[in-house]
């Protein structure tokens, strides 16, 4: 039962929000893996990696796993207004273009009133 649920948990936390694997989880679990497999590897026969290579490498690391998941949330952001549009018959949106309206037929009014400047 345990083994199930472990899987479970495992297929849930490296896929994506539409359920398709998410090699930017992958890629950190494998790093940190390796990580947490350099201490005993160093305690055991004294073999550390060199700082200046483990310190870039975790640091490229991170930039590209920063713009992957910039690209990955664009890329969800992108087909979400596609399949708002397909199911509201609305054109799909621009990126920097006023937000449609909800659904056909809805209109938004707004009125600014001035205040009075006074005194003060």
């Amino acid at each position: 039962m345990k083994a199930k649920q472990i899987l479970k948990f495992v297929a849930r936390s490296f896929t994506d929000v539409r359920g398709v694997p998410d090699g930017k989880l992958l890629t950190i679990a494998a790093v940190a893996t390796v990580v947490v497999a350099t201490y005993p590897v160093g305690w055991v026969w004294h073999v550390w990696p060199p700082e200046y290579v483990f310190t870039p490498s975790l640091l490229f690391l991170a930039a590209g796993l920063g713009i992957d998941a910039y690209v990955t949330h664009a890329q969800i952001r992108a087909e979400a207004a596609v399949a708002q549009a397909t199911a509201t018959g609305l054109p799909v949106p621009d990126e920097g273009a006023a937000p449609a309206p909800a659904a056909p037929g809805v209109q938004v009014n707004t009125t600014i009133h001035e205040a009075p400047v006074g005194p003060g």
